[in-house]
């Protein structure tokens, strides 16, 4: 059987139709689909569909670390991502429906204590829309029909986020989404759609150690928020993510604390007087160890 040049380049130009579906539209054998695939170097029935939640674990995880990239060898593309947490690795390969490739481990020094793993998933078709709409100049951008949902916040959270309690008010947190590896302009469509899409309103744009954009914020109402809207953690490893402020009494310097069955008139005298920092006393009220006396 041969085949024409337009017929090669439809093929080509619609890789992510099935061989039954390139079969009905030429009128020939799936077999000759196959053989023909074969022989251009095309993946054969890599086509999958994905359903609303695993796009949206899809989109989380391309907001942070991972990526859509074409090899030297095929035509269609596939999945990357790495990640410093193995239970994270897990949860990927689990709610994914690709064909994954062996995981990889990368060592960073030759003790072997720090290590990454990276997760690659074999070629297929269904990706090329994802690719086009990710890369459509080779270079990683925000796609505009892109809509934020907790999922997708979370999974962004899970590979790009970062929270720290601050030392000036232990009581609060900075949290923060690396987003270094976009543009400004990217980086502002971002933010307007946490305030549009997810109701989260008043996040800034800061410049990171190597002048790169980063949203971030220290509001407690906000930080808040942005936990009660993304849900709890369910990936093993990733609790110390889930650092929740809370708001402190106008008199909280004055009022009575209750230590081990002692009552101190003030946190200030208890820290003194246990040698403990205010940061691990007001810690341990929040845990409820603590408790004020009224």
């Amino acid at each position: 059987m041969k085949w024409t040049k337009v017929e090669e380049d439809f093929i080509l130009s619609h890789r992510y139709l099935t061989n039954q579906e390139l079969a009905i539209f030429f009128n020939y054998p799936v077999s000759a689909i196959q053989y023909k695939k074969r022989r251009m170097n095309i993946d054969i029935d890599r086509t999958i569909k994905f359903s609303k939640y695993q796009i949206e674990i899809l989109n989380g995880l391309l907001l942070s670390d991972a990526s859509i990239l074409y090899s030297k060898t095929t035509c269609n593309p596939f999945f990357s991502i790495d990640s410093v947490t193995q239970s994270f690795i897990d949860k990927i390969k689990y709610e994914l429906p690709f064909r994954w490739r062996k995981i990889y481990i990368r060592h960073y020094n030759n003790l072997n204590k720090h290590q990454s793993y990276k997760l690659a998933s074999r070629t297929t078709p269904s990706l090329i829309n994802y690719h086009d709409e990710w890369y459509p100049n080779k270079i990683k951008i925000i796609p505009y029909n892109l809509i934020l949902t907790p999922l997708v916040v979370k999974y962004w959270f899970y590979g790009d986020g970062s929270t720290s309690w601050r030392k000036q008010s232990p009581h609060s947190v900075a949290l923060s989404l690396h987003t270094n590896g976009f543009s400004v302009q990217d980086v502002k469509l971002l933010v307007n759609k946490l305030k549009e899409d997810c109701g989260l309103d008043g996040f800034l744009i800061q410049k990171s150690t190597f002048g790169a954009p980063v949203i971030s914020t220290s509001k407690i109402d906000l930080v808040q928020q942005f936990f009660k809207y993304i849900g709890d953690c369910d990936v093993k490893g990733f609790d110390y993510k889930w650092k929740i402020p809370y708001h402190i009494p106008r008199n909280y310097n004055r009022r009575k604390i209750k230590i081990n069955n002692i009552t101190y008139i003030s946190q200030t005298a208890a820290s003194k007087a246990l040698h403990m920092c205010t940061k691990t006393i007001s810690k341990r009220i929040s845990q409820g160890l603590y408790s004020y006396v009224n």
